[in-house]
């Protein structure tokens, strides 16, 4: 977990963050104990997600309930959600408006086979959430031994719908399950390779800005020397009458504009083209598989062979381009 708030320390934070806020999905635990476990929207808990109270904590307006899984706005429940008791038994399912139930509290519908359990398996693996009849069902978060986890939801014991799959190492992929299928919506090594790119793109922009405006800055200047120089006709200077270079050394014998070299090779090295931008997706896309392999190895038959292959096609790509200056972020699985 790391800081947040450096000046006051009073949480800590594991997940996506933007402009260097929480943004996204994530996990934050605050110094009393309280744990939110969902989505966070310029660093308010905004979205659905889950929040776990310490022990002998009162939630607002929810009498014995320590875990509510639902919707929020703003810091605060809105919308649909359940309150789960300290047995993990549903006392509520219902709407909220700012932070309080909307309906019947306690419910008197029979919720009997919903719980929010922590499961613990062989193996090191465990879950946190909620389940029917015993099996994963809902919105959990499932750790794996060496650090992996997923947050997101579960339908039937399996991942459903939109989650996130974070590494122990911090690195990220936003998956979208459906069925048995999986479709990548972003990840942590393509955010990089976007952002790169739009430096590099900016850096470019930049250098032909300044290489314009250096140019319109010596047009400037010759025009007022001219201009001196008609004043002063008993001493015009030869160089400027006859359309030579001025002292900022722009202009060329002819009256052209010389090319200012350092700004040539400053656009070249900046902008790698259309093929890095191709070959980054690909590369993207091979780290995807390894990903999906890893999670689910039982679906693959040779699974160590092909494994190895497209960690060989990856590390290609990536040395193919840092062969030419133009860097693509390696990722832990190649």
């Amino acid at each position: 977990m790391e800081y947040v708030n450096i000046n006051s320390k009073n949480e800590w934070y594991k997940g996506q963050i933007s402009n260097k806020v929480r943004h996204g999905m994530g996990i934050c635990k605050w110094k009393d104990g309280t744990l939110y476990i969902g989505d966070f929207t310029k660093g308010e808990v905004n979205g659905y997600g889950i929040q776990l109270v310490p022990k002998d904590y009162k939630m607002p307006y929810c009498e014995g309930c320590i875990v509510y899984v639902g919707n929020w706005k703003n810091g605060v429940k809105s919308g649909e959600g359940t309150c789960y008791n300290k047995n993990g038994d549903v006392i509520y399912f219902g709407n909220f408006e700012n932070n309080m139930p909307t309906e019947t509290y306690p419910t008197k519908e029979d919720f009997s086979t919903y719980q929010f359990s922590l499961i613990e398996y062989d193996g090191g693996n465990k879950y946190l959430g909620e389940t029917n009849t015993g099996i994963l069902d809902g919105y959990g978060i499932y750790v794996w031994a060496n650090g992996d986890l997923w947050l997101g939801n579960f339908k039937n014991g399996q991942r459903s719908g939109v989650g996130i799959y974070m590494f122990y190492n911090a690195e990220w992929v936003t998956l979208n399950y459906k069925d048995d299928n999986c479709i990548q919506i972003s990840s942590s090594e393509e955010k990089r390779d976007i952002d790169n790119y739009n430096k590099a793109a900016r850096a470019q922009t930049f250098q032909h800005i300044l290489g314009l405006a250096t140019e319109g800055a010596s047009t400037i200047a010759t025009g007022v020397s001219q201009i001196q120089g008609l004043k002063n006709s008993s001493n015009i200077n030869s160089e400027v009458n006859s359309g030579g270079s001025t002292s900022g050394g722009v202009t060329n014998s002819s009256g052209g504009t010389s090319k200012n070299t350092n700004t040539s090779n400053n656009k070249q090295k900046a902008d790698c083209g259309q093929d890095w931008i191709t070959d980054s997706r690909t590369y993207s896309g091979y780290d995807d598989q390894l990903v999906q392999m890893q999670t689910y190895p039982e679906k693959y038959d040779n699974y160590a062979s092909k494994f190895s292959d497209i960690q060989s096609k990856m590390r290609q790509i990536r040395q193919k381009w840092e062969a030419r200056g133009c860097l693509i972020t390696k990722s832990p699985r190649e």
